[in-house]
């Protein structure tokens, strides 16, 4: 393959990804478990942004605001989408969750990093990992 094909193969298949995550939001905001669970793999890893780790039950309980969080709104920051393989896609973005938290609203900031699969021909969430966002100061300033 050219290099220019190896491009546009990428881009595509990035697109896909951005696609597929972005449809993430619909469900979270909408408590649909069933579309959830379609979309990630049974195997799932999601470190939120605590550093809890949860597999898929914790995630889909998340998805249906068992754990007494609501998602009322995701805003999505301007994100990145690396192609480590024509099956996996790292997602990475800022995003700001607004909750309810005990009928209490609550607004959250995080990086959101993802890692999509191809796996048996359909795409899938298979990590999740949030972290808090950090200050754009450089870390290595001139003094």
């Amino acid at each position: 393959m050219s290099q220019g094909t190896d491009e546009v193969t990428d881009q595509f298949t990035a697109n896909v990804a951005w696609q597929r995550e972005l449809a993430t939001h619909g469900y979270m905001l909408g408590g649909d478990v069933d579309a959830a669970r379609a979309d990630t793999a049974t195997d799932l890893l999601h470190i939120n942004v605590e550093g809890m780790c949860h597999g898929l039950d914790g995630f889909l309980a998340m998805v249906a605001s068992g754990n007494g969080v609501r998602h009322l709104g995701i805003d999505a920051g301007p994100g990145e989408a690396i192609v480590l393989s024509p099956d996996a896609v790292l997602i990475t973005y800022p995003l700001t969750a607004h909750l309810a938290v005990a009928d209490k609203a609550m607004a959250a900031t995080e990086q959101a990093s993802i890692l999509w699969m191809r796996r048996a021909g359909d795409w899938q969430t298979v990590f999740i990992h949030a972290t808090p966002l950090v200050d754009a100061a450089p870390r290595f300033a001139d003094p």
